[in-house]
């Protein structure tokens, strides 16, 4: 991998990001590196407080969930709906949408060819 973001990197068009998992590992076992071509940046997962101004809840929306949290009390119903679906509405264009409609649709088919083969044999 490194060799390749070496190649990459010499046209000096764009900046290139690796991260993962193994990238620590892979960095160990390299024996030259040269200097400069690698900046490291440590990062660590949102807090759900951070999670929520990411997905742009403003500080009042944010401060009325920790209260509740704090008092042991849950979230009224219309606020944990909207909460709910403004947290789908910015989930929803990373799914594959057209994956699991065809899945739906496959296992509805293979659902009325039975239901159809069943009610065939019954007359």
């Amino acid at each position: 991998m490194l060799t390749l973001l070496k190649f990459l990197k010499q046209g000096d068009r764009f900046t290139y990001i690796a991260s993962g998992s193994l990238l620590g590992i892979a960095l160990a076992k390299t024996s030259s590196i040269p200097i400069g071509s690698i900046e490291t940046e440590h990062m660590y997962p949102l807090d759900f407080e951070e999670f929520l101004w990411a997905n742009g809840f403003n500080e009042f929306s944010v401060q009325g969930i920790r209260n509740r949290f704090l008092s042991k009390a849950g979230l009224d119903e219309p606020m944990h709906a909207q909460m709910m679906m403004d947290l789908f509405k910015n989930d929803v264009p990373s799914i594959n949408l057209g994956a699991v409609y065809e899945t739906v649709v496959a296992q509805q088919l293979a659902q009325n060819e039975r239901e159809r083969k069943r009610d065939c044999a019954v007359q």
